[in-house]
């Protein structure tokens, strides 16, 4: 019994070691994933505002087409109609 407790207490030792340095080394790459990660967020966020203003501008240049071709196709009516009378 006594080589069997010596056997598993090594192995404790070294388990909590491992934790603690795992622990500080997870501390300084945490932080530096989290900033990485803002970086990356704020990059996103940057480009999604980016392409809402493409496609706020495209959708009012197209609400502005579709006035011009109803009103092109109205004058068109009115000549049709003139043309008939």
């Amino acid at each position: 019994m006594s080589t069997k407790k010596r056997e598993i207490k090594p192995s404790k030792r070294k388990t909590k070691r491992l934790k603690f340095s795992g622990r500080n080394v997870n501390k300084t790459s945490d932080s530096d994933e989290n900033q990485a990660l803002a970086k990356e967020r704020n990059y996103l966020l940057r480009q999604i505002d980016f392409l809402n203003s493409i496609i706020s501008d495209t959708m009012l240049k197209e609400t502005n087409k579709t006035k011009v071709q109803f009103v092109k196709k109205r004058k068109q009516l009115h000549i049709y109609k003139k043309t008939n009378l």
